[in-house]
């Protein structure tokens, strides 16, 4: 399937939930709504997340926050939150409805994929995996945090301050949490010794 029908089949989508309310929204009247049989719809997309899981992913957000290529985390955070934004009566009908859960799970795996490894890229080596695994869940965590709370406030502020509070965050702070994480974390006992 070509580019241009997954933008009719996402533009018939939001049609049907800007119409009906996203928890109405079907795949069947979105294939009616585009032209295209419904099987084919579930063959590029399993069901409603699926639809807004591409949205998220394939929308083009703004993406110039910051220039230097090793702040591209940056980028992809920017994007992701003016993403949001731009389709925040979606977003809004989601967070009023039974699908939050499976949207917010979504989120947090998107900032962990898209944001959080790309922050990692940026920082020199961070002990174990297991400690880098904890790491990466509590920025993640803080970096989610963020974008659910300012979600559950009505996207109030404009997608450049939430960038601001998380570039406040992540600086000389989070890496002396980081550090201090490592530096104090009890070392875990060699095999065979008490």
């Amino acid at each position: 399937m070509s580019v241009s029908t997954d933008l009719s089949i996402i533009e018939s989508f939001k049609q049907e939930a800007r119409e009906k309310g996203i928890v109405r929204v079907t795949m069947g009247g979105v294939a009616e709504r585009c032209g295209y049989a419904r099987q084919t719809i579930y063959y590029h997309f399993r069901g409603t997340m699926d639809l807004i899981k591409w949205i998220l992913l394939n929308e083009n957000g703004d993406t110039s926050y910051d220039s230097l290529e090793k702040n591209r985390w940056k980028n992809e955070m920017y994007r992701l939150l003016t993403t949001l934004k731009s389709n925040d009566w979606l977003i809004t009908q989601i967070y009023q409805s039974k699908m939050w859960d499976e949207f917010r799970d979504l989120l947090i795996a998107m900032i962990s994929t898209n944001v959080v490894q790309q922050f990692f890229l940026t920082c020199s080596d961070y002990g174990s995996a297991k400690s880098r695994e904890n790491i990466s869940r509590i920025i993640t965590f803080a970096f989610a945090g963020q974008a659910i709370d300012w979600i559950r406030k009505g996207f109030v502020e404009p997608p450049i301050e939430i960038m601001r509070d998380l570039d406040r965050l992540c600086g000389a702070t989070m890496y002396k949490l980081i550090e201090d994480f490592l530096i104090f974390r009890p070392r875990e006992p060699v095999a065979g010794t008490n």
